[in-house]
């Protein structure tokens, strides 16, 4: 069961725009954007999750997922490129406190809980 992580709806572009939105402008976590719809990004947003558990305090979490699996709607498009940029899309990205995508992983980069973790720490430094 997924304690840390937003699945985007697939098949309402505004709803998921919306929730998409309000994960990013939270300026009190570390957010992972995981962007796939395929069974590898299954794996990672549970490796993902439960890395979130170690930042888990009284009042809340320090890090949350959001698995985007599909990112070719158009509200869901602009703000990807708003947030990563024009051009291609990393399969995992790390934004910081401030919104600052400060680490990506490419679809064919090897990736494990130890990968992940160093991607979500790059995340909490400024």
């Amino acid at each position: 069961m997924l304690k840390n992580t937003l699945i985007l709806p697939r098949d309402d572009d505004q709803l998921a725009a919306y929730l998409l939105g309000h994960a990013i402008n939270d300026l009190t976590v570390v957010l992972m954007l995981v962007i796939d719809p395929q069974r590898k990004a299954q794996q990672i947003v549970e490796w993902a999750d439960l890395l979130c558990e170690k930042t888990r305090t009284g009042s809340g979490n320090m890090r949350r997922v959001v698995w985007i699996m599909d990112p070719a709607t158009p509200k869901i498009r602009e703000i990807l490129a708003h947030i990563l940029g024009a051009g291609n899309q990393p399969f995992v990205a790390v934004l910081n406190f401030y919104d600052q995508v400060k680490a990506g992983l490419g679809y064919n980069d090897h990736i494990d809980p130890i990968v992940l973790e160093k991607a979500f720490l790059a995340g909490h430094r400024l």
